[in-house]
């Protein structure tokens, strides 16, 4: 009896991993991404706010 034929096992076994792998490429790509657009948020802040004491002190 011939052994049976495991190729479509391991191409199934094979995508599935290449597919979490594809997912935590993602995550890791995302996140300096979401850094920069917090960080970017934050210096606008930041501004607003020495702006402020700058006319504040330049009224006083």
């Amino acid at each position: 009896m011939p052994p049976p034929d495991n190729s479509i096992a391991g191409r199934d076994m094979a995508g599935a991993m290449i597919e979490a792998l594809a997912d935590q490429l993602v995550q890791v790509v995302k996140k300096p991404g979401e850094y920069a657009l917090e960080f970017q948020c934050q210096f606008k802040d930041l501004k607003t706010q020495l702006d402020l004491m700058k006319s504040f002190l330049a009224d006083a």
